[in-house]
């Protein structure tokens, strides 16, 4: 098998990697290690990423990428119901977010 050279990261990798560095910063000190969102068939602490509020694009000319009033700790099936249906996306950062 041919090895090939992994692709350079470009300019919005750089900033998609530097804001989930301070994303996880900003959990851990909150002390946040399981999935917010808690809808039917959550997988509670397992598959974890950063559900956004808007689409990710929105963020490269809007600030708040790296922000946690902007983001939420979600599984991969919360995180997917949440950004299929706007409604619930909606719902879910107003319970959460609103508060902050």
């Amino acid at each position: 098998m041919r090895k090939t050279p992994l692709k350079r990261i470009g300019k919005r990798g750089r900033i998609n990697l530097k804001a989930n560095k301070k994303l996880k910063e900003i959990y851990a000190e909150k002390g946040i290690r399981q999935c917010e969102i808690m809808l039917e068939d959550c997988l509670r602490n397992w598959t974890l990423g950063f559900a956004h509020k808007h689409r990710r694009y929105w963020y490269y000319n809007h600030d708040g990428l790296d922000s946690y009033s902007e983001t939420l700790m979600a599984c991969t099936n919360c995180h997917s119901k949440i950004d299929t249906n706007k409604e619930l996306l909606e719902d879910v950062f107003k319970r959460l977010r609103d508060k902050t």
